[in-house]
């Protein structure tokens, strides 16, 4: 499906995922990938009390290889760090299924058993771990040394790409790895970005410190580690009291040094110590504020509101502190080495100095000149930042496309970080960051068929800033309405390619809510989600992770979709009744338990192939409606057991066979549950399960099938379920619900093709149909006809809101292909004023739309699908037709 070709599995492999540069690194590259793939971060070390927020359960988050202890007694910190990662990726090789691409950062020991299972690895080097080993004095630690960077060079050599986080690493890495440099691949610079929307909130904090609330201090950002020269900035500020210290101002500022701080790592409690008693002997102990471990919004207020950032490492290898920095229009005083002469204008957006505390302190000095200049005359403060600051916002509101391509032994992809600018920062006058969140994606293109056949291929972004157009939103089969500022989000998944494919946004918040509520109205019922209705990976992702994690499989691809996410087969049902023979065999082979039978002959067929399976006689429900009829599975499926004594009479010949039945199974559609006929249905099989123990059948499983309905389960349905609840039989009861779970939790945006006027009506044209995500309609019974509350709000492209609803009238919607049947509807009532090019967003298109679709007239829609975690409010002045209510 066009779906999974699009959305990868992709594995991190980070060695310990605490708080620092790094572990930020990988943490925001996890969180713009899972934007459209499924990500997971496997470590040997996670502490979620000293961890990003975002990997305590919105990043998954595995522990692996921590077998092994960090260290013993202190020593061979490196090899037990190989060894662990060596464990962790043994993990990943053999238990947690195919990984699309696997990206490794800091050790490299892993990459040749990764290549050897013939993985796709990228490897990011922060930095060259032979060079921050520094202690080397004894012969023996020579030793040791000498085989632990012999492997890290031979190692990288293993690597499908490797990246590194600024020229100056690129240049470090070529002279401290020879033998790469000569023989290996030439390293591509990906600079590290940050998460805008952590410096945008609105800090919800109490004061820090009451000393501060003057605004009158400078600020360093580092982990407490020697390497990270945080002595330096301690020196410079002493010095700089000592030489303003006439000045009536100076009592007021203060210096605040704040970072990670772990107290398992000796180094970080050793060095806070000696950083404090650097303080005492320079006599600024009561103007020195020391902090660990500040949360994400402490670092923002901090940050935002400083004089100056103070960034003391020498020889950083990048430097995510002035990046920030910066952004927050914080000028930034820092080391003239290493990365942050890539990423600072010196003079223009902070300062450049040797590492020397009497340049420091002049630096100093002159932004605290421009403090007292603030406060005694504003409108020369203004003046003075606006020309000395750097003209930060000189360049605001563009855009700018940055790619790189990636070419990755056969397998090609394209990392595409997208930068709308209003606040810039600048690396080498190339790359600028910007307020809005980054946009990260790699792309699975295709495999070649010979490896010795490559090529770069790179898929031009099209130009928005130009290009108008109007989004349009729609109920569809959802009874709410987005808020407005939701409403501008989904407008921005429409600008990343407003000419392209249809698309849908997927919430996982729908599903996490239908969930539990599943969890609190029938918790002695599993639910086992059908995967029919919606196959997409991120909600096939949130079901694994959820509480259940089990799934309801209709055929031999079904159950290959969820096993190469690693679902084990016991959390499997093979619930279709008939099954080609190879399919059996393969679910056997893969440890699949649980099945469905009807008939005498797929019994034979069942115990031939597989007799250790536990198989469940499929029941016909028969609805006293016949209107009803249409919804039920019961034309189809089921053995007609119409009394009790047809009962018997089956579960006696089933016994005589020889086989031993384990349940009993039956599948009404959603418009029974509210009738009679599913309470029946309860009792048949209550009693079938008590006739089946008569005969010896074991009677273990009840399952009660699924067509729950998309909103909340009806009540005659719930009275009559929970006849199974303390049943003296005692039986597990579990259910396959899917259009319940999948309806409401995806979006649909598509695109006005053309308009005309045909039979005196108007009609438009668009980039789906019938056979795509409107699949719904056939398959489903969804009807867009005639319903007068669909449409409920438009935004520009510019995110204006028309002043006025623009007059409704009936249209007709015509899908893309050729077929003369392909009308989404005849009658539905939407704005009159239309135009090509304009979006519709339709909500309530999760169930049976992507799962059904197919390339017909060789058609494509839905090549991506969004992933967005809103909360839709419920709107009760508004509600959609009762017909599509009940339906979908």
């Amino acid at each position: 499906m066009q779906q999974q070709q699009d959305q990868l599995k992709i594995a991190f492999l980070h060695p310990d995922l605490g708080i620092g540069g790094a572990e930020q690194l990988v943490v925001n590259l996890a969180l713009a990938l899972q934007k459209n793939h499924y990500v997971k971060i496997y470590t040997p070390h996670h502490d979620p009390n000293h961890s990003f927020p975002e990997t305590n359960g919105q990043i998954p988050v595995e522990v692996r290889g921590n077998i092994i202890p960090a260290h013993f007694f202190g020593y061979c910190t490196a090899m037990c760090a190989y060894i662990r990662m060596i464990l962790a990726t043994l993990y990943i090789i053999f238990f947690s299924g195919r990984w699309d691409v696997i990206i490794i950062d800091q050790v490299s020991v892993c990459l040749p058993l990764l290549w050897l299972f013939r993985r796709k690895t990228i490897f990011y080097c922060h930095f060259p771990d032979k060079l921050l080993c520094v202690e080397r004095k004894s012969f023996i630690k020579k030793i040791y040394r000498f085989f632990l960077d012999s492997f890290e060079e031979i190692s990288m050599l293993f690597a499908n790409l490797v990246l590194v986080n600024s020229q100056f690493t690129r240049e470090i890495v070529k002279q401290a790895f020879p033998l790469y440099n000569k023989y290996g691949r030439q390293p591509e610079v990906l600079y590290p970005a940050i998460e805008f929307s952590k410096f945008e909130m609105a800090p919800e904090l109490n004061r820090l410190d009451s000393r501060l609330e003057s605004n009158n201090y400078f600020l360093s950002l580092n982990r407490y580690e020697r390497k990270k020269n945080i002595a330096l900035a301690i020196h410079a500020f002493a010095a700089f009291r000592q030489q303003l210290n006439s000045d009536e101002n100076i009592e007021s500022v203060r210096l605040v040094i704040a970072g990670g701080f772990e107290q398992r790592v000796e180094e970080n409690a050793q060095h806070f110590e000696e950083l404090n008693q650097i303080a005492q002997r320079q006599n600024v102990a009561e103007y020195v504020s020391f902090k660990k471990n500040i949360s994400d919004s402490e670092r923002t207020q901090l940050m935002s509101n400083a004089l100056a950032v103070l960034y003391t490492p020498e020889r950083e290898h990048f430097g995510i502190v002035p990046v920030e920095a910066m952004y927050n229009q914080v000028p930034v005083i820092a080391c003239n080495s290493g990365g942050p002469k890539e990423s600072i204008q010196n003079g223009v957006t902070g300062y450049l100095c040797e590492s020397k505390t009497n340049e420091w302190q002049q630096r100093e000095k002159q932004r605290n000149g421009r403090k007292r200049e603030r406060t005694s005359y504003s409108i020369v403060w203004i003046r003075i930042i606006s020309n000395a600051n750097g003209q930060l916002c000189k360049d605001g509101y563009q855009n700018r496309k940055i790619k790189i391509i990636m070419n990755i032994k056969g397998y090609f992809g394209i990392i595409l970080l997208s930068y709308n600018i209003s606040k810039c920062v600048i690396f080498e006058n190339q790359i600028q960051l910007t307020e809005n969140d980054f946009i990260f994606k790699i792309k699975h293109l295709f495999f070649l068929k010979t490896l010795n056949n490559h090529h770069r291929l790179a898929r031009s972004l099209n130009q928005t800033s130009k290009y108008a157009f109007r989004l349009y939103f729609l109920r569809g089969c959802d009874n709410r309405q987005l808020t407005q500022s939701q409403q501008r989000e989904f407008l921005n998944y429409a600008r990343i390619d407003p000419y392209g494919h249809s698309f849908m946004i997927y919430n996982s918040n729908e599903l996490k809510n239908k969930v539990n509520s599943w969890k609190q109205t029938l918790p002695w019922i599993t639910p086992y989600y059908a995967i029919k209705s919606n196959p997409i990976e991120p909600l096939i992702q949130d079901i694994i992770n959820g509480p259940f994690g089990t799934f309801d499989c209709a055929s031999k691809g079904e159950i290959q979709m969820v096993m190469k996410y690693g679902v084990p087969a016991s959390k499997l049902v093979y619930s279709n009744p008939v099954k080609e023979e190879k399919d059996i065999y393969y679910a056997k082979n893969k440890g699949v338990q649980i099945t469905s039978a009807d008939s005498i002959d797929e019994l034979i067929k069942i115990q031939k192939i597989a007799p250790e399976m536990k198989i469940l006689w499929r029941l016909s429900i028969v609805e006293e409606n016949p209107e009803q009829m249409a919804t039920l599975f019961s034309g189809k499926f089921g053995d007609d057991v119409p009394n009790l004594d047809a009962a018997h009479k089956r579960f006696k010949q089933i016994q005589q066979m020889g086989i031993q039945l384990h349940g009993i199974h039956f599948h009404c559609g959603s418009a029974v549950q509210g009738s009679s006929s599913f309470g029946k249905a309860i009792d048949l099989a209550q009693e079938c399960m008590r006739i089946g123990r008569l005969y010896g059948h074991k009677m273990e499983l009840l399952d009660v099938g699924g067509g729950f309905p998309t909103g909340n389960i009806h009540e005659n349905a719930i009275n009559a379920l929970k006849k199974t609840q303390n049943d003296p039989l005692g039986y597990q009861v579990i259910a396959e619900p899917g259009r319940h779970f999948s309806a409401n939790t995806c979006s649909l945006l598509f695109r006005i093709m053309t308009k005309r006027i045909k039979h005196g009506r108007l009609c438009y044209h668009v980039n789906e149909s019938l056979y795509h995500s409107f699949n719904c309609i056939l398959m489903d019974g969804i009807s867009f006809e005639n319903q007068n509350d669909q449409f409920y709000g438009v935004l520009n492209s510019d995110e204006s809101q028309n002043s006025q609803i623009s007059e409704q009238s009936n249209v007709s919607i015509f899908g893309m292909t050729c077929d003369g049947a392909d009308i989404i509807a005849k009658n539905m009532v939407v704005p009159n004023d239309l135009q090509v090019g304009d979006w519709l967003c339709m909500q309530g298109m999760g169930s049976y739309t992507v799962g059904p679709k197919s390339t017909f007239n060789g058609m494509k829609s839905t090549a991506k699908i969004y992933q967005w975690s809103g909360q839709i409010e419920e709107q009760n002045q508004v509600s959609p037709q009762i017909a599509i209510s009940q339906i979908c």
